[in-house]
């Protein structure tokens, strides 16, 4: 999907609720995201190199391993020493492509530190037809949060009618 203009303001407006600053973050990001529509870098920066630009240490994850990713398959575990170290998980567009739900989600809550955030736009049901393998509504937000904090779940429209995305930032409880 890419991280639209809008998108990455939902990011950093969920950020400073959260009281937290670009300096000496630790960011994962699930798929290696492109920018779109950036005025500076242009429309298909690599997230990963503009997030870096920004003083934040940063890990994506595509099975794919392309632009710096790690080549780790979401429906399995991640390396213990991937867990509880960041303090925001992104996953723009990346868990309705991956087959097993329950293990990628786990893989979510395990890579956030305590806490931190995740941070979820993914299409809700009847939207983005065709795409991906799955789609969400405001239930699987509140059953996968269960035990942690719903801090935002809203509907979030990224590109006109039928293009609605689930918005859903989540703190991990300590």
């Amino acid at each position: 999907m890419g991280i639209r203009a809008s998108m990455f303001h939902y990011l950093r407006e969920q950020m400073l609720v959260a009281k937290m600053d670009w300096k000496d973050l630790r960011m994962c990001e699930l798929g290696n995201q492109h920018l779109r529509e950036d005025p500076v870098f242009g429309s298909h920066t690599i997230a990963k190199n503009f997030f870096q630009s920004l003083g934040v240490f940063h890990v994506s994850i595509d099975i794919n391993g392309r632009d710096g990713a790690l080549p780790i398959n979401l429906c399995k575990l991640v390396k213990d020493e991937l867990a509880e170290s960041f303090d925001v998980v992104t996953n723009f567009g990346t868990s309705e492509h991956v087959e097993d739900q329950a293990i990628c989600f786990q893989n979510i809550y395990r890579l956030c530190r305590d806490g931190g955030l995740s941070i979820h736009m993914v299409p809700a049901t009847d939207n983005w037809k065709g795409h991906g393998l799955t789609s969400y509504d405001f239930d699987s937000f509140k059953s996968l949060a269960a035990g942690n904090k719903i801090m935002d779940l809203r509907l979030f429209n990224a590109l006109g009618p039928g293009y609605d995305l689930i918005a859903a930032t989540i703190r991990k409880s300590k």
